[in-house]
């Protein structure tokens, strides 16, 4: 049985896919299409340049074109009707639903796939694979040994413009990020913040009333753009946004008795059909 995840978006949705896709392979031939074209600039990044430790095999051109045709406008509106296409495409996502893991033919899945519960089974695989290289830069030596010897705490503030639209609305407010550091304070004993964004202004306009570092000297796009991912999974906790960038970066702290702490709301709450999808592991708390 032939399965073909596509793999496309950003680094860290990326890199769900992939999860996804060697969380199946023990039952299934599977393969992945690794989508080249970027549409935004923080799509702009090779994930195997990055994890040196992942291998999985990509599929031809044939077939991909086999099981779902060219990549039309028409054709994408026949993938989200399987049933009555040639084509065998499943508009698949979360939540995690094991009986829907099971082919009878081959199939081409395009989805997110945003749950560990995707690839719990082979969780500390997942974990070599995705290992960071070696900070290279001084000042991120010097940063990511500081985090490593303080209570560091990584707060990932995600406020751009993809951020304002309906889907993310009403997220990550100012109160969860107020309630975010008081729970750390008192679980924590003389905490760091270090404050990671996307929009400086915000967190300057809005984040009072405690002391934090801005880190910003590092892309956020290109080749380089996983490198705040890798300093925040340094820090001993992490308060993470409604972010797959900051997610990956709280799940790759090897930090044994770390805090995470995330948002209850991943999605606009008034979206009733968006909550509940398991993103958020059962461990870390939810605010």
């Amino acid at each position: 049985m032939k399965v073909i995840v596509r793999v496309s978006q950003g680094l860290a949705n990326r890199m769900f896919q992939v999860a996804f896709a060697l969380g199946i392979s023990d039952k299934y031939n599977v393969k992945i299409d690794y989508i080249r074209k970027k549409k935004f600039a923080h799509e702009d990044i090779d994930m195997f340049k990055v994890f040196k430790n992942l291998h999985i095999e990509e599929a031809t051109s044939y077939e991909i074109r086999e099981l779902c045709g060219e990549d039309t406008f028409f054709n994408k509106i026949l993938r989200r009707f399987p049933f009555i296409s040639k084509s065998v495409i499943y508009p698949f996502d979360v939540p995690y639903i094991a009986e829907r893991l099971q082919w009878k033919r081959d199939v081409y899945l395009i989805g997110t796939f945003q749950s560990e519960q995707f690839f719990y089974g082979i969780k500390n695989k997942i974990k070599k694979i995705f290992e960071f290289p070696q900070l290279e830069d001084d000042i991120n030596i010097a940063f990511g040994n500081a985090l490593s010897k303080e209570n560091s705490v990584a707060i990932h503030v995600r406020k751009g413009q993809d951020y304002m639209k309906d889907i993310l609305q009403n997220t990550c407010d100012v109160m969860y990020y107020e309630k975010s550091i008081q729970y750390i304070r008192e679980h924590v004993e003389a905490p760091r913040f270090y404050v990671f964004t996307d929009n400086k202004e915000w967190v300057k306009d809005n984040l009072k009333g405690f002391k934090y570092e801005i880190i910003d000297w590092n892309p956020t796009a290109g080749p380089k753009n996983y490198l705040d991912m890798q300093l925040m999974s340094l820090a001993k906790h992490n308060i993470i946004a409604n972010s797959t960038y900051s997610w990956w970066s709280a799940w790759l702290n090897n930090n044994k008795d770390k805090i995470v702490v995330a948002p209850l709301h991943w999605y606009n709450p008034k979206m009733k059909n968006l909550q509940n999808l398991g993103i958020v592991p059962q461990n870390w708390i939810k605010l």
